[in-house]
């Protein structure tokens, strides 16, 4: 009996002392919240296959907030295989508008705006969703928009 309570005794210092010894980040389950992430599917099937590239786009938040450059852009890998996943990253508290754009390869500046999170491929709709940093809902965010640039929102 006397050896059976010594083992009990034991077996609860060891494992105290193992929660004891790791950080509070071994305990916490929250996600960071630095990324956003989801698919981003095409309407049409006439994509640009030179010249450019397919992204998907973080803008300011803003009155017009497709009229000036996004501030990160990560490009969509073999666009034509479809739903694509994407997932980006932001390390600051920070509110965007996300958007899939056509970046043109020989121009400097211009983008071609193809779908909106909110109002996907729709050139009416103003009700744009917005984005928050950090993002703790789990949410996925999708997107479908234009495989053809001549279909442009902008």
């Amino acid at each position: 009996m006397k050896n059976t309570f010594l083992k009990i005794g034991l077996f609860v210092i060891i494992l105290g002392s193992l929660f004891e010894s790791c950080d509070d980040s071994f305990l916490n389950l929250q996600p960071k919240g630095n990324y956003i992430s989801g698919y981003v599917q095409y309407a049409d099937t006439n994509f640009a296959t030179i010249g450019g590239y397919y992204a998907i786009a973080l803008f300011r938040n803003k009155s017009f907030p497709f009229c000036s450059q996004p501030v990160k852009a990560q490009i969509i890998e073999d666009p034509q295989n479809i739903p694509k996943y994407y997932r980006l990253y932001w390390d600051s508290a920070d509110v965007f508008y996300l958007a899939v754009i056509w970046k043109d390869s020989f121009e400097c500046c211009p983008f071609k705006l193809l779908g909106t999170l909110g109002c996907d491929t729709s050139s009416t709709c103003r009700d744009y969703e917005r984005v928050a940093f950090p993002n703790f809902t789990g949410s996925d965010y999708n997107i479908v928009y234009w495989a053809d640039t001549s279909k442009k929102l902008n």
